[in-house]
């Protein structure tokens, strides 16, 4: 998607942080900020992340069904793609 230059610099001065374990909303100001790390990731890496934040997911809630359909193998991961 698009943003303007100040959607992004808005977007970017939000973050949240933990205070006894509690996680909070916070809104920087961008007089702190001195430099910026823009990070490119391989589109293929993102979606093999997918796969296997969903079949954490799925492990977690016990739903062997779609386990047993997308197994952690390349086959598993081809049938998750398409």
């Amino acid at each position: 998607y698009i943003q303007t230059q100040e959607e992004f610099q808005d977007n970017c001065l939000l973050g949240d942080y933990r205070r006894d374990g509690v996680t909070e909303k916070a809104v920087y100001d961008a007089s702190i900020i001195s430099k910026a790390i823009h990070i490119i990731r391989d589109p293929f890496d993102n979606v093999v992340s997918r796969f296997r934040l969903k079949r954490n997911a799925m492990l977690h809630k016990g739903n062997e069904t779609w386990l047993e359909s997308y197994p952690d193998t390349p086959k598993g991961f081809r049938d998750f793609c398409h």
